[in-house]
């Protein structure tokens, strides 16, 4: 859905599914490759995180391959850190990074025979995140554990951890039935297509344009 509407879209504005972002050349044409984002990360920087279950494993194979990453403070951070650092920059066409670890998604529902892998993707191209998408989490039993997870990762200092939120899993005790959500956000989408490095200039709310 997301492949066919962004191409879609390209081509009812624009004319074309080869456009110019950034002065790099990305054609959209549908289908865009799925590719791990464990495969992706090994293949940039050559650390297989999956080897790691820890932050202090994960971080010294960092520096032993001798990549100049900023110092995190949980393995979730390190690992999306490295996706920023290592992978994203060097996207230009368009792809899909699948199967993101557990602790960087605490929402997102298991993939049917993986313990440490979610049924999440993410979207970029050109060094831009066009779509954020996952599987919703319906276990509670599961999503407390994770909570105690992000208790414990706000503990050790990461700002984004959630807090635990007893009144959702009372909710999900109830009975969640199965959902999904996707993000697709319409401006930076706009300033991608439009080849616009600032989102102000696309955004129609007058006051955060310069005035002419």
């Amino acid at each position: 859905m997301v492949e066919d509407l962004i191409a879609t879209v390209a081509q009812r504005v624009l004319g074309t599914l080869e456009i110019t972002v950034k002065g790099q050349t990305v054609d959209l044409t549908p289908p865009w490759p799925r590719v791990s984002l464990r495969k992706a990360i090994l293949d940039a920087s050559g650390v297989d995180y999956a080897l790691h279950p820890t932050l202090e494993s994960l971080d010294a194979a960092v520096r032993a391959s001798g990549l100049k990453v900023e110092p995190q403070k949980t393995r979730a951070q390190l690992i999306d850190q490295l996706l920023s650092t290592c992978v994203e920059p060097h996207i230009v066409n368009p792809v899909f990074l699948v199967d993101y670890p557990v602790d960087l998604s605490p929402f997102a529902k298991r993939k049917p025979g993986e313990e440490d892998v979610v049924e999440r993707f993410e979207a970029f191209a050109a060094g831009v995140e066009l779509g954020n998408a996952f599987t919703e989490l319906n276990d509670p039993d599961d999503q407390y554990e994770r909570f105690l997870e992000q208790a414990r990762a706000m503990a050790a200092g990461d700002d984004e951890a959630h807090v635990v939120d007893l009144d959702f899993i009372e909710a999900m005790q109830h009975g969640m039935p199965p959902a999904g959500g996707l993000g697709i956000g319409i401006d930076r989408l706009c300033a991608f297509l439009l080849d616009q490095p600032n989102l102000r200039e696309v955004i129609a709310f007058p006051t955060l344009r310069a005035e002419s």
